[in-house]
């Protein structure tokens, strides 16, 4: 019999640790934005404003770009290539947000979502002056998109994660990018 590839990283470890993570921001032990926006011009999961369409290659294998979803945006580059030149790391990669009726997502979704357990979905929480408190934004790590670090401005910077939030953020990527492979299933 055939087992499904094991993830590199400790997969029990990190389920964990994201509880751990969540948990903490469910019960306030800490904040998932800073109330001031310091620092680097742009840092792995900022949201930004930015009112473009989705590029993708849709079913039938032609270049497409779909309505976003939402104006926002959740950086998802690595922050110290933000800080690099220009002309040596020209790229970035950006997930649209997309929001979702907080009437209408039933209760065991809505509390799976906020204890991140979906391997594919991260949870972004309403942030400072921003968004609807009446729906839930997740950031659907399947639509990640290529974005030139020169479309990018200050101005449409809206909030950046707490070191905590950012933990959160990273353990999910890393759950997403380095989960178990099915191809022997």
């Amino acid at each position: 019999m055939t087992r499904r590839w094991e993830p590199v990283y400790d997969a029990e470890g990190l389920t964990k640790e994201i509880a751990r993570l969540a948990a903490a921001v469910q019960d306030g032990s800490y904040a998932f934005y800073q109330l001031t926006i310091s620092g680097p011009s742009f840092c792995q999961g900022d949201i930004i404003k930015l009112d473009v369409d989705v590029p993708c290659i849709d079913e039938d294998g032609t270049p497409a770009a779909l309505a976003a979803p939402s104006p926002f945006w959740m950086l998802v580059g690595n922050t110290c290539d933000h800080a690099r030149e220009l002309s040596g790391v020209p790229w970035t990669q950006a997930i649209p947000l997309e929001p979702r009726p907080r009437a209408g997502t039933p209760s065991n979704v809505l509390r799976e979502s906020l204890e991140y357990k979906h391997s594919r979905r991260f949870h972004v929480p309403t942030w400072p002056n921003g968004g609807d408190s009446a729906v839930v934004m997740y950031a659907d790590f399947l639509r990640i998109v290529p974005m030139h670090r020169n479309a990018l401005n200050v101005n449409m910077l809206c909030a950046r994660l707490t070191k905590e939030a950012w933990y959160l953020l990273h353990a999910c990527l890393i759950r997403f990018l380095a989960r178990d492979d099915g191809r022997e299933d």
